[in-house]
C-alpha cells in the first residue's frame, strides 16, 4: 500500500526497478516544493536564536510547521517561547545554549505531556543546562515532550 504523501510517485514503493527514475523526479521537483512551502509561510528547517530582550517570543504556525530549532544563544536572562495553538504536524526543537531558563509555554488550555506527567493548562516546560534539548510535537490533543536532559514541567 503506497504512503499517501507519495501517491504521485506510485512506483517508488511498489516497483524497485523504477525507483531511480522516481527519485530523479522527486529531486527535480524539490526546489518548487520548498518555494511553495516558503510562500505558504512555512519557515522550513532553520535555527532561530532568541534572547531575553525579545522574550516572550510568540511563535507562529509557520515557525512550528517546518521543525525549526530554537536556541537561547546570547541570553543573559530567561527566554520564553509561546507555542501557537496546536495543529497537525506541528513540531519544534529547543536547545539550551546559554545557562539561562529556556521555557516553552502551551497555548490557552493546551497542555504538555512529559515523562507521564501533564502540565497545567497553558503550562510550561523549562531547562537551563547547556546542551539540554527539547523536542515538542503536537499529538492532536496535547504537546508531547521528548528530551535530552531533565526538564522541569509546570504541573501546579
Amino acid at each position: 500500500m503506497p504512503i499517501p504523501e507519495f501517491t504521485h510517485y506510485p512506483n517508488s514503493l511498489t516497483a524497485p526497478t523504477t525507483f531511480a527514475h522516481d527519485m530523479d523526479t522527486m529531486i527535480s521537483e524539490f526546489p518548487a516544493f520548498i518555494a511553495a512551502m516558503n510562500a505558504a509561510g512555512v519557515v522550513g528547517y532553520a535555527r532561530v536564536n532568541s534572547t531575553q530582550a525579545v522574550s516572550p517570543v510568540t511563535l507562529t504556525v509557520g515557525q512550528c510547521a517546518g521543525f525549526n530549532t530554537f536556541t537561547n544563544t546570547g541570553a543573559s536572562g530567561a527566554v520564553t517561547l509561546l507555542l501557537p495553538a496546536g495543529f497537525d504536524n506541528a513540531k519544534l526543537k529547543m536547545i539550551v545554549t546559554a545557562a539561562q531558563d529556556f521555557i516553552a509555554t502551551a497555548n490557552g488550555t493546551e497542555t504538555i505531556r512529559y515523562i507521564g506527567n501533564i502540565s497545567i493548562a497553558g503550562g510550561s516546560i523549562k531547562a537551563a543546562v547547556i546542551g539540554y534539548i527539547l523536542t515538542l510535537e503536537w499529538s492532536g490533543t496535547q504537546w508531547i515532550a521528548e528530551t535530552q536532559g531533565l526538564w522541569s514541567l509546570e504541573t501546579s
